[in-house]
């Protein structure tokens, strides 16, 4: 089915609060003036994969009718609606969700504030004009959104917003490794060099314990909820012989972008996990069962650079990808470039480029929603480890 079929598509941008960790996503969902009915069914559809119970879940309706409730959208408990209509919180099907229904976050410029509960959203220009009147006020934390560069992050912070959505993460310029990070790097490095080889289990085994570090965060990664694992992992053997080598090489490249120091943005790092998860969820929609490994390397190389501070080149000089990756990372062209693009495209508040993605590949809009959700509620428990 074409993108071209009536569906809601559907955006994000990272919630952080004030320390700068990721707690939440603002989704826009691009509805276009579509019917109640298909926006309500393209929402409900996503039950499944929802985001976590402790993920904040920011919805905000794009191009259509939001004066009244959406009726017949049963939304997960701890969903959050942006709205600059409050009475919303006194409609018959608000109502009836009883204590399921979901907290406003209300506009600055909108009235009514008695009406709802919840937060209050604030963009960057207007932080100075509500901070004496709105701040401080513990029933209505304030959300800054928008925010797409540091400075506006410092001052979302200064003014006391609880919460900060946008993209000012990817502006932020990290040092160039130091010689203790560039040996971790060039381990993790070595080990994926080995892997591609098939080398002995006993040789990787020895580069992780050359690296203590390393060593950790493996076993932290085997622990975590996303790897789903039925038992506690408690040394380096165990976790390498539950992952298991036809694994390993994806969980090398999630060790790489952990490989940033601290002042990479934990956001820039959770950004790298949802395109690697969702480029592997389009892969496997798309029936590219060979290919799905290369896109989570794919997803999860594309911020690398910004990452790691050190340019994308001189990273894949040192370890082998496959000429599909190298030529949609470092020339924007080939198999697997249009997948990149989508990827890039589920990050930005315009849609328009994202529709015309799913049209050059023949993918039904609901797909790239549901890997998008999906890929987000899972990099937020890889992220936990």
């Amino acid at each position: 089915m074409s993108a071209n079929s009536p569906t809601s598509l559907i955006t994000y941008a990272p919630v952080i609060n004030r320390h700068g960790t990721v707690v939440g996503a603002h989704f826009r969902v691009h509805a276009h003036a579509l019917a109640v009915a298909d926006v309500a069914s393209a929402l409900n559809a996503l039950s499944a994969v929802w985001t976590a119970p402790d993920c904040l879940a920011l919805i905000e309706l794009i191009g259509t009718d939001a004066s009244a409730w959406i009726d017949g959208w049963s939304p997960r408990s701890g969903t959050v609606l942006i709205t600059d209509n409050t009475s919303i919180a006194s409609t018959s099907g608000y109502v009836a969700l009883g204590d399921e229904a979901p907290k406003l976050c209300v506009r600055s410029d909108a009235g009514g504030r008695e009406q709802a509960v919840g937060y209050q959203l604030v963009a960057p220009d207007q932080l100075a004009g509500v901070a004496g009147q709105v701040i401080g006020d513990q029933s209505w934390p304030v959300y800054a959104s928008e925010v797409e560069s540091l400075v506006d992050q410092v001052k979302a912070v200064s003014f006391g917003a609880e919460f900060i959505g946008g993209w000012s993460a990817k502006h932020k310029v990290v040092a160039r490794p130091s010689n203790q990070r560039l040996g971790t790097i060039a381990n993790v490095l070595k080990l994926m060099e080995v892997v591609d080889r098939d080398g002995a289990f006993s040789e990787i085994e020895t580069i992780f314990k050359r690296d203590a570090v390393l060593s950790y965060k493996l076993v932290s990664l085997a622990n975590s909820a996303a790897l789903g694992l039925s038992v506690e992992v408690t040394s380096l053997q165990h976790a390498l012989s539950m992952i298991g080598m036809a694994r390993l090489r994806r969980w090398l490249a999630v060790l790489l972008a952990n490989c940033g120091d601290e002042s990479t943005p934990p956001a820039l790092l959770q950004t790298a996990m949802v395109r690697a998860l969702f480029l592997e969820s389009i892969g496997k929609a798309l029936d590219m069962q060979s290919g799905r490994d290369d896109l989570f390397l794919l997803g999860t190389f594309s911020l690398l650079d910004k990452i790691l501070g050190m340019p994308l080149v001189e990273i894949l000089l040192h370890v082998s990808v496959s000429e599909p990756i190298m030529d949609a990372l470092v020339h924007r062209y080939g198999a697997y470039s249009g997948l990149l693009q989508m990827a890039e495209a589920v990050e930005n508040a315009d849609d328009k480029r994202l529709r015309t993605l799913c049209d050059e590949l023949a993918m039904d809009g609901r797909v790239a929603n549901r890997a998008l959700i999906q890929a987000i509620r899972d990099s937020h428990l890889l992220m936990q480890a």
